[in-house]
């Protein structure tokens, strides 16, 4: 257990008996639930980690991270470190999907999720628009390498769809210097190079999936891609721009949350 919690960083805090865990997604690390925890800690007993290569990069392994079910692992490892036998979770981008893998192979863990700019494929495929095109993924991948601070500067400014000198932007871009380069390349590698298409149908977890109108990375098309294979699961689309509505439009989260979890709390 202690090898776990020290591997991602665990952050534990509030009250209650239900258990509601944060997954960051790409370019971000537990810090970036800090304007989500203080509503979730008066609700639930929450629990954040950072995602191997992240934060302080321990834990990562370059082949069982090679796709996002390393992550889903992880995320049931922290669950069973916690003797956490069912859940509410709420994920971000690669951190939403590794959650619906990890509901994939164990659905009972998981009571609800709700799942923030998901997609089921990180670039553009066949007749699939995810935001970004092959093309324009190698140009970002071959930047990263060539010029690591500035790609990152350029790519917080993007997800946080804010001015380089916004706080927004710099929290995104201090998450982002805190992973080793190389790891980030992997890590983003996986992020925009997943395709689980066909390989997410059987998820059956009940879900909240929830998009911003003008998200850059994950346009409506891509939306309605994974409610076209999940029915059951409600939609919420927020009135905000950038790829990061936890950061930059918290309320609005917050308000989903209560809407959708707070049977999950009384429960």
């Amino acid at each position: 257990m202690v090898d776990v919690l020290r591997r991602h960083n665990v952050t534990v805090g509030g009250c209650g008996h239900k258990a509601l865990v944060l997954g960051h997604g790409f370019g971000t690390d537990q810090r970036v639930w800090r304007r989500i925890r203080p509503w979730a800690e008066r609700h639930f007993l929450t629990i954040s980690f950072d995602a191997a290569g992240c934060g302080d990069g321990t834990g990562y392994d370059g082949f069982r991270h090679g796709s996002l079910a390393g992550f889903a692992e992880d995320l049931l490892a922290i669950l069973d470190a916690f003797g956490i036998e069912s859940c509410a979770y709420v994920g971000h981008e690669a951190g939403a999907m590794a959650g619906v893998l990890a509901g994939i192979l164990a659905p009972r863990r998981f009571e609800r999720m709700v799942l923030l700019a998901p997609s089921a494929c990180g670039v553009d495929r066949d007749r699939y628009r995810s935001g970004i095109d092959a093309v324009t993924m190698r140009r970002m991948i071959a930047c990263m390498t060539l010029n690591y601070p500035a790609w990152s500067r350029e790519f917080a400014a993007l997800a946080a769809d804010a001015p380089p000198s916004s706080p927004e932007t710099a929290e995104v871009a201090a998450c982002l210097g805190a992973m080793r380069p190389d790891v980030a390349f992997r890590l983003a590698a996986v992020a925009f190079q997943s395709d689980l298409r066909g390989w997410i149908d059987d998820f059956e977890v009940p879900a909240v999936l929830v998009h911003g109108e003008d998200d850059p990375l994950v346009p409506p098309e891509a939306a309605r891609h994974l409610h076209a294979l999940w029915p059951f699961a409600e939609r919420e689309t927020l009135a905000v721009s950038g790829h990061l509505p936890h950061l930059t439009a918290p309320e609005l989260v917050v308000g989903v949350l209560a809407k959708h979890l707070k049977d999950v709390a009384r429960a």
